[in-house]
């Protein structure tokens, strides 16, 4: 299943300002980018993006609420990256 199309389930009726964590786990990513997460989740606290094969998060909005991030992936660089964001 695509990025797009879980969070639409996730969602689960709720508006995206309504949903304080998000588990998109196993999902694809679209060219290892996140797709469908806007800055419209400005009450997000926790994401997971576990094996969804991201490269980049380059595209991540701007959400001043997100506390935890849960991303594994094999993709060396990206670690690096997260570690300095959320460290």
């Amino acid at each position: 299943m695509d990025m797009k199309k879980r969070i639409h389930l996730e969602l689960r009726n709720r508006t995206p300002s309504d949903v304080k964590e998000l588990v998109l786990d196993n999902c694809r990513s679209n060219e290892g980018k996140i797709e469908g997460l806007t800055d419209e989740f400005e009450e997000l606290e926790f994401l997971s993006t576990i094996n969804v094969g991201l490269t980049s998060v380059s595209n991540l909005p701007k959400l001043n609420k997100l506390k935890k991030v849960a991303i594994v992936t094999l993709y060396w660089p990206l670690c690096i990256f997260l570690i300095t964001l959320i460290g």
